[in-house]
């Protein structure tokens, strides 16, 4: 965790692992310490742990593409939370050409499509993306940024590139405007002048091929006809024969028409007629008989299909007459009939009267239906789509919706066809309809139809939220997920359910952070509910809120609504503590200190010492005990000590207090305090319950550092105010010998001596430590206790010189008294004999 901690150990720890080989490492490492720092807030540290990664994968050249996915991918995110518009935007871009290079193409134009849709872009980015959809042949989301920048600037090399790209997917027309434009704006620029002029030639090349095919087409039609008629039986018509004089007959019929033809000489040419025709049959009568079997041989082989002339069937004229009088039902109908009849015995004309039929009536999918299933059951699939295909363009939705059903049939795995049944279905307003396809979608697809879709039903709370419900699980767009749960949560809320509100509102929490408003709505439901887990997760984010707020009335106002929801969470309670006291409500400040001690919650013990500290004197002594013993679990002895001075001055014999003041004393080492506490509060056997324990903890750390004085200091201390001066004689001679603290090592000595009768050795110890430079606290102490024993000793003079000196530092307890009260030299009493 030392990136948490400082900024250089994180580049110097991902150097490291980076040197090492342990690519992956560094990867975790970065990514880890990032979401570190966001949970604690610290997004600027956050973000500069992951491009300190990216920065030095590119120093060493590691080609480490997974790595940086999951860095930039996480990077964008925090630039999200705080709203870097631009760096979103960059870091995007870069993450979709890392995509590519991944060949993940989807993802990256998805990506780029989310940044277009959420942002507003500048050229100079619409610039960038547009060289990314080129470089991925994804030209027509290249076009539309294109025209988008040339709203705003005319970029000739643009306008350029756009030329070329519909050129090179022959839209001629379409590129030629583009080069007239370029050409317009840089009239020197022979690239846009050559293209001009080669597609300008193109079109006139393409307009004159068009020409020559309907020529053919017309010629073709009219040999058509003319073999049409060929075949239609002949009666003789002063028509027929003027026809027939075109065509190779009997000479004797030739030479005839050459005369007037009236109605005697036709009828004189017809009978002629019929007597060649019989002439005829008679020779064929003459010719060898011919078996059956061998007739239909015959037939077989030579006679080829004739397509049959529409224009000859009866039904076929009554139906077009129908249609010509504006009765096209019924003209159709007739078709219908027609067509149904030949599907049995001529496909090609059924097919044929059926393509009349949608001509007329281009709306009529169960035609383009009838057509499609006869070329399926002919194995003609391709030509059977075609005409659903343009059955599925018409303008009527439902007949669209019939043909597009059908079309789904026949290539279910299309998602175009699915889209725009998804539209019919919302075109029609069948919106349940519409989610069914819907829930048909990949992942990939999904989210933009969700986002069409959304306008249709975020008023109707039940289909709202059975798609909240399927998308909750799905990979998709996260701002349009969030959408549609917030949505969601916003309608169950306005129906008053509590219990379904609560649970949008949270789902929608899970993909974005809401509003302070949402999530104070949601207290407002859940004060009314035992929810416990989603009255954490409301209270956490309200907290977050609480952080950034500037003014501690309004985040005080926040707080109270956390600690109405009963969270039974430390974290809260200090929180609101330290509200509390910055503006003054001194009640809650007691009343939160209480709720932190009771959870033992000795992390926030600074905070409670601070909250208090001036108020020590007006607690009673079962308030202070209380807060002793916290301060004390938390390590914060200082604070501790502090509280039972306060104790001892409203029970001055309160053992524990004694106790825990002196150890404090002791264990801070700190002479001038010791010496003061042992004079007013002198040593007792009484303590020894409370002062055993700590004899024992301090005995097994002396037993794993024997040679250390400072246990053997404190023990001998604590020994000593339990009035086990034997105890303390031979801990106290372990720290003289260690030459530590002797002054007052000599003075305890002494005190031990005395106390134990040894008047002798409690003398010489004095001598010895005012032999020795101690603090003067200490060394006042000794003089005092010298000159005591040398007046009880009646050595009045060493005890004069003794006081005399002492009182050279200053007043201490009754020397001047002691002084005063010592006879004069010239009265003192020869213990052997007279006064002198």
């Amino acid at each position: 965790m030392s990136a948490l901690f400082g900024k250089k150990d994180f580049r110097r720890d991902l150097q490291n692992l980076i040197q090492k080989g342990d690519i992956k490492g560094a990867c975790d490492y970065a990514i880890k310490n990032s979401s570190n720092y966001e949970d604690l807030g610290n997004f600027d540290d956050a973000i500069l742990i992951l491009k300190t990664l990216i920065e030095l994968l590119h120093e060493n050249k590691i080609d480490k593409k997974d790595c940086l996915e999951l860095a930039l991918e996480k990077i964008i995110a925090l630039y999200i939370e705080i709203n870097e518009v631009d760096k979103v935007i960059e870091n995007s871009i870069e993450l979709a050409r890392l995509k590519i290079d991944l060949s993940k193409t989807s993802e990256a134009v998805q990506l780029l499509k989310m940044i277009d849709l959420r942002y507003k872009l500048n050229t100079n980015q619409m610039k960038e993306i547009i060289k990314i959809y080129t470089s991925i042949g994804h030209y027509p989301n290249a076009l539309k940024l294109i025209d988008r920048v040339l709203q705003k600037e005319k970029d000739k090399e643009l306008i350029k590139l756009a030329g070329d790209i519909l050129y090179n997917s022959s839209d001629f027309e379409k590129a030629l405007e583009y080069f007239k434009a370029l050409s317009v704006l840089d009239p020197d620029n022979e690239y846009a002048k050559k293209k001009i002029d080669e597609i300008e030639r193109m079109l006139r090349a393409l307009n004159r091929n068009n020409e020559n095919v309907e020529q053919k087409i017309l010629r073709k039609e009219e040999k058509l006809e003319e073999r049409a008629f060929e075949e239609e039986p002949t009666i003789a018509t002063n028509e027929t024969f003027n026809k027939v004089a075109q065509t190779p007959v009997k000479e004797s019929i030739k030479e005839n028409i050459k005369e007037e033809l009236t109605e005697d000489k036709i009828k004189d040419l017809n009978e002629k007629l019929v007597i060649e025709e019989k002439t005829e049959e008679r020779k064929e009568d003459q010719k060898p008989e011919i078996t059956k079997s061998e007739v239909i041989s015959e037939k077989t082989t030579i006679s080829k299909p004739q397509r049959i002339n529409l224009e000859n069937i009866p039904e076929y004229i009554e139906a077009l007459t129908h249609i010509e009088h504006g009765n096209i039902k019924e003209g159709v109908k007739i078709l219908e009939t027609l067509a149904l009849d030949f599907e049995g015995k001529d496909i090609d004309t059924a097919i044929e009267i059926y393509e009349k039929i949608l001509l007329i009536d281009p709306t009529n999918v169960s035609v383009a239906k009838k057509i499609s299933k006869i070329l399926l059951d002919k194995g003609r699939t391709k030509e059977a789509i075609f005409y659903l295909r343009s059955a599925s363009n018409s303008i009527d939705p439902k007949a669209r919706l019939e043909a597009l059903l059908s079309l789904k049939e026949l290539i279910p795995q299309d998602e175009n066809i699915l889209n725009r049944i998804f539209n019919t279905y919302i075109e029609l307003g069948n919106i349940n309809d519409a989610f069914e396809i819907l829930k048909q979608f990949s992942d990939e697809k999904l989210s933009r139809n969700l986002e069409d879709f959304f306008d249709y039903v975020k008023d109707n709370l039940s289909i709202l939220s059975k798609v909240s419900k399927f998308i909750s699980s799905k990979k998709i767009d996260e701002f349009i997920k969030f959408k549609y749960l917030h949505r969601t949560y916003e309608l169950y809320s306005l129906s008053n359910d509590k219990i379904e509100s609560i649970k949008w509102l949270i789902k929608a929490h899970s993909v974005h952070k809401l509003s302070l408003d949402d999530y104070l709505k949601g207290a407002k439901i859940l004060k009314d509910l035992k929810l416990p887990e989603e009255a954490e997760i409301i209270a956490q984010s309200i907290y977050e809120y609480i952080e950034l707020e500037n003014d501690p009335l309004k985040a005080f106002e926040l707080s109270n609504v956390i600690i109405d929801l009963n969270i039974n969470k430390p974290l809260y309670y200090a929180k609101h503590l330290e509200l509390a006291k910055r503006i003054g409500k001194n009640d809650v400040v007691l009343l939160m200190v209480d709720k932190i001690i009771s959870h033992n919650a000795v992390q926030y013990a600074e905070l409670v010492y601070d909250s208090l500290k001036e108020r020590f004197k007006d607690f009673d002594i079962d308030t202070l005990i209380k807060l002793a013993n916290y301060f004390e679990i938390a390590g914060l002895s200082n604070a501790s000590y502090e509280i039972n001075l306060e104790i001892l001055k409203k029970d001055p014999l309160n053992a524990n207090a004694l106790a825990k003041t002196f150890i404090y004393a002791v264990e801070k080492g700190d002479e001038k305090e010791i010496l003061s506490f042992l004079e007013k509060f002198p040593p007792s056997a009484s303590y020894a319950n409370i002062i055993e324990p700590v004899i024992e903890k301090y005995n097994n750390l002396k037993n794993k550092n024997p040679f250390d004085p400072t246990y053997h200091f404190i023990i001998g201390f604590l020994y000593f105010f339990t009035e086990r001066y034997e105890e303390s004689i031979a801990y106290f001679q372990f720290v003289i010998r260690s030459n530590r603290n002797k002054p007052l090592m000599r003075l305890m000595l002494s005190i031990c001596f005395e106390r134990t009768m040894l008047h002798d050795f409690a003398l010489k110890q004095l001598e010895l430590g005012l032999s020795e430079d101690g603090i003067p606290e200490v060394k006042k102490e000794l003089l005092y206790r010298y000159a005591v024993m040398k007046k009880n000793l009646g050595d009045v003079i060493s005890a004069r010189k003794a006081l005399t000196e002492l009182l050279k530092m200053g007043d201490y307890k009754d020397a001047k008294l002691l002084l005063e009260t010592l006879p004069s030299e010239g009265k003192i009493i020869d213990i052997r004999g007279d006064e002198r």
